[in-house]
């Protein structure tokens, strides 16, 4: 019933729902359990992903830990069977997590992945983040992992190139000029220091269409 009222109530019913749900799954084992019924209703109704899709998510990451909350739905998209349903999810738990201040810690763990932890976290991403192309070139290039960009690019050029492909890319483009990416537009500055950032950014310009750019 709670995570009904969060998905059907009002927006102030569906934040009280969820921080009780949250309060109420006070152990890994209820947490897990929780979060297998939130991404399984939201695979059940694209309206819902769609308009309360981030407030779930967001108000779950407040109210528990926002590590915890993607690391187990990574986890649980890892081994989605609908694709389709698992690379939106995907998209949609990457913008949240680059852009909603309550992850605001998520991020400045995957900005050290010299510590274990750090990339503990970005390898527990990855594996389900892999499901939407343009969500992973976004998590590799915001962890620094430039070397790693420039070859996914080139992977992405043997793929075929379709209208949601570039409409994926043209997304990660402009999150890459917003202010979340200030980090990785500074080092553009240092062109020799960063060859491979370079590579990585020209081989995504060069994989939406030429005419899309001159405009």
């Amino acid at each position: 019933p709670l995570l009904e009222a969060a998905a059907d109530g009002s927006e102030l019913l569906a934040r009280r729902a969820l921080e009780l749900l949250a309060t109420l799954s006070d152990d890994a084992e209820r947490l897990d359990a929780l979060l297998t019924l939130v991404v399984r209703r939201l695979a059940r109704d694209a309206t819902l992903l769609d308009n309360r899709g981030a407030l779930i998510v967001r108000q779950l990451a407040l109210h528990v830990s926002a590590e915890r909350v993607l690391r187990r739905m990574a986890h649980i998209l890892e081994s989605e069977s609908d694709l389709d349903f698992a690379a939106v999810m995907v998209d949609t738990l990457n913008l949240i997590l680059l852009t909603a201040p309550e992850l605001g810690a998520a991020r400045r763990k995957l900005r050290g992945l010299a510590e274990r932890d750090a990339a503990d976290f970005f390898t527990a991403l990855y594996r389900s983040w892999a499901h939407s192309p343009a969500a992973l070139l976004s998590l590799v290039l915001f962890s620094g992992v430039y070397a790693h960009a420039a070859e996914l690019v080139v992977l992405f050029a043997d793929v075929t190139v379709t209208v949601g492909l570039l409409m994926q890319i043209d997304k990660l483009v402009q999150l890459l000029e917003s202010p979340v990416f200030i980090h990785l537009r500074l080092q553009l500055l240092e062109p020799q220091e960063h060859a491979l950032l370079f590579k990585a950014l020209y081989g995504v310009l060069m994989l939406l269409p030429q005419s899309a750019l001159k405009s």
